[in-house]
């Protein structure tokens, strides 16, 4: 196998990419109607809970980029 294929931050990039691709960032003003109407929230709560999904989704990334920073790399 290509020993690029086998470098973390190969890794690291394909994830972000997919995060991207799958849109997940940008589905919550789609189903932040259905949170507002079966959980009772209002305005300031959506907002409360979308602002902690954008923290999560942030040191999400983070967190995987430092497990790979010390995790000891194996080959084959």
């Amino acid at each position: 196998m290509a020993e690029w294929l086998l470098n973390r931050w190969t890794g690291a990039a394909a994830a972000i990419m997919i995060q991207w691709s799958c849109g997940a960032s940008y589905t919550f003003s789609i189903y932040s109607p259905v949170l507002k109407s079966s959980q009772g929230y209002d305005q300031s709560t959506l907002d409360t809970v979308s602002v902690f999904k954008d923290i999560g989704a942030n040191f999400g990334i983070l967190s995987g980029l430092l497990y790979t920073a010390v995790t000891p790399y194996r080959s084959g």
